[in-house]
């Protein structure tokens, strides 16, 4: 099940749980909260670990945000200036505000541009922030429940490497996703 989406503000989502499943209760551009009782992972923090299997780079079709600067490091890894790459490799996705904001290609079976099935990510070490940052998502930690629900997708979630909830507010502050 693949996890690629907008946020709230964005043209309509084809996926059906872009690349985080579950609601949008934090709006882009806001900073993330700062520790309060009420925070349901602050005295645990949460554990991720990425298996690479490509749950998050396959499916429906959706979204993956690049921003400029992350084209450009991507086209000097794949030795293309970055206007080649942005042919390439990506589509402008206009939001009804009339922002226009970068999203990688995908294949027709909504895969995306850079999976490669046996590999994984042919670009790991260069995927863009909404891809680094999975799944710290504001609005995959806005609830638990919205985090189960994407855990139910993603095999690291819940498994591995013990983020300190000051950490996942970190992240979730600069997410990747545009707003």
């Amino acid at each position: 099940m693949s996890r690629r989406g907008p946020l709230q503000g964005a043209p309509p989502e084809p996926r059906p749980a872009g690349k985080p499943i579950g609601g949008d209760s934090a709006s882009a551009g806001e900073q993330a909260p700062g520790p309060k009782a009420s925070e349901w992972f602050s005295e645990t923090g949460l554990r991720f670990t990425c298996t690479r299997c490509g749950a998050c780079c396959t499916g429906a079709a959706g979204f993956t945000w690049i921003s400029e600067p992350e084209l450009a490091v991507l086209a000097d890894h794949l030795g293309l200036d970055p206007d080649t790459c942005r042919r390439r490799y990506t589509r402008s996705v206009h939001f009804p505000d009339g922002r226009v904001v970068l999203s990688l290609n995908e294949r027709g079976n909504g895969d995306c541009v850079f999976f490669r099935a046996g590999t994984g990510c042919t670009v790991y070490d260069q995927r863009p922030r909404q891809c680094r940052t999975w799944p710290f998502w504001k609005r995959v930690v806005a609830t638990s429940d919205s985090w189960s629900q994407s855990a139910a997708g993603c095999p690291g979630m819940n498994q591995g490497r013990l983020v300190a909830a000051d950490e996942v507010r970190g992240i979730a502050s600069d997410d990747g996703l545009p707003g």
